[in-house]
């Protein structure tokens, strides 16, 4: 009789857990389905009418909010004011709107409770992070002398290697946007864009101060 008592105590016990599990379950279903109506309810009274001509994305996110009341979150160093867009919509939903103004942008949206969060997209991440590789010969534009040693660097960045033996150098970039500065001492630098270019062979010039001390020391000009 003790053995029996003790084993439905156990089961009863069991099954309240259950119970109360199934509960807590039902309340969070419960939760989630009115916080989506909810969500229904506020997106469906929040309609966006913008005209704006040449405007930056900054001052798009600001009307924005004038209008809905919604913030938009998003790191200033992804949207500066030098990109303009152009913006013409009428009476459409706060989804609606970010997707047309993100559409070449890589980056997408997602709208928690009154704020609009930006975000890089799987897809900008990945192209990011696949750089582009630059290979080419540096030579001197007085003779065709190889310039070994001399330094490319990726414009606005620390990345940067030198030529070797061959006056060849080969260096990553970013994209096809990244620009490279190519310097040798006594010599005029340049700046490349790289584009859709895999190759770049660079001739550099001398600078003109150092063609006319050249000539000077030819002619026997200089002064003690």
């Amino acid at each position: 009789m003790k053995k029996n008592s003790i084993r439905e105590c156990f089961l009863r016990r069991n099954t309240f857990k259950k119970q109360i599990r199934i509960m807590k379950i039902s309340i969070l279903l419960l939760m989630l389905t009115i916080s989506q109506l909810h969500a229904s309810e506020v997106f469906s009274q929040n309609k966006v009418t913008m005209n704006l001509e040449k405007a930056s994305f900054r001052e798009v996110f600001r009307e924005f909010r004038k209008e809905t009341g919604f913030v938009v979150l998003y790191n200033n160093d992804d949207f500066n004011n030098t990109v303009k867009i152009k913006i013409n919509v009428h009476e459409v939903s706060i989804s609606n709107f970010f997707k047309e103004i993100l559409s070449s942008t890589g980056f997408a949206f997602k709208i928690v409770d009154d704020n609009v969060v930006l975000y890089k997209s799987k897809a900008l991440l990945e192209a990011r992070q696949q750089k582009l590789t630059v290979s080419g010969k540096i030579t001197s534009s007085t003779d065709g002398s190889l310039l070994i040693g001399a330094t490319v660097f990726e414009k606005g960045t620390r990345n940067g290697v030198a030529a070797d033996f061959d006056g060849v150098f080969t260096i990553k970039v970013k994209n096809k946007e990244s620009i490279i500065v190519v310097s040798y001492l006594g010599y005029e630098s340049q700046e490349i864009v790289v584009g859709n270019k895999s190759t770049i062979n660079v001739i550099l010039k001398q600078e003109k101060n150092k063609l006319d001390e050249i000539v000077l020391i030819g002619y026997g000009a200089v002064s003690s």
